[in-house]
């Protein structure tokens, strides 16, 4: 039941995104190991559990469940591919955001929003995933930084 509970952040996570569910089926069977989130195919998850119910991870890293549900790029990644929930920021800003930092305001250069709020992909000129930020009111800053591709980088310095 704990387990449940636990990915229902997942869930609620995702529902933020307004994606069908043939969306979500295209992940696989999302297990839960530990605190962190896998994508698999049931085919990879049978087999695996004919060796051992006893494995740490399988398939696709997807997130951690720690207070809130936190994304992996990779499932970062698949979302923007099938979400309208995306903004396009300048070179510089790409840069500041791929090193944890805010966007102003000045940074925008489209968003694909009918209103400004929210959680939103952001996408660089070439409309690449960069990562994930949340519309902020605070003076210039308009997008607060969640989580970007520098992530891997920076664990491993």
């Amino acid at each position: 039941m704990a387990e449940n509970k636990e990915l229902k952040k997942f869930y609620d996570f995702i529902s933020d995104f307004g994606l069908e569910s043939s969306v979500l089926d295209k992940l696989g069977v999302i297990i839960k190991r530990s605190r962190y989130v896998f994508a698999s195919s049931i085919e990879l998850k049978n087999s695996m559990e004919l060796i051992s119910t006893d494995f740490f991870s399988i398939g696709m890293p997807i997130g951690e469940i720690k207070k809130d549900f936190i994304p992996t790029p990779e499932l970062i990644d698949f979302l923007s591919l099938h979400s309208p929930r995306k903004v396009i920021v300048d070179d510089k800003s790409e840069w500041m955001f791929l090193c944890k930092k805010d966007i102003f305001k000045k940074g925008l250069k489209k968003s694909f929003l009918k209103k400004d709020h929210g959680r939103v992909f952001v996408q660089n000129k070439f409309n690449e995933n960069l990562g994930l930020a949340r519309f902020v009111r605070d003076g210039n800053i308009a997008l607060k930084h969640l989580v970007d591709k520098g992530a891997y980088i920076r664990k491993e310095i």
